[in-house]
């Protein structure tokens, strides 16, 4: 699966050609412990939950571009993500770019 922009918007491309539009993001954060030690955060009683627009995801394949002003210490992480897609695209059909 790749992330591709379409006219649409962000689509997440499978194997087959098909495309399913990303429609929203959610996150959660600090949801285990070592995490939440890692930032200096205490750890929560339950994990927090956030919202990203679709736009902010990096494309397959591109870079991840951090602005200047974010340049003055280090604002990346390695991390691994969990995608999951829920639902299907009008009609129960795949959407697809036009």
């Amino acid at each position: 699966m790749n992330l591709i922009q379409t006219s649409y918007g962000v689509a997440i491309e499978r194997a087959d050609g098909s495309l399913t539009l990303i429609r929203q993001i959610l996150g959660i954060g600090r949801n285990y412990a070592e995490h939440a030690k890692e930032q200096g955060a205490e750890l929560p009683t339950r994990p927090m939950l956030f919202t990203k627009s679709p736009a902010s995801a990096c494309l397959s394949g591109h870079p991840i571009r951090v602005p200047k002003l974010c340049q003055d210490r280090p604002q990346v992480d390695f991390e691994a993500e969990l995608g999951v897609i829920i639902g299907t695209g009008p009609s129960g059909e795949p959407c697809r770019d036009v």
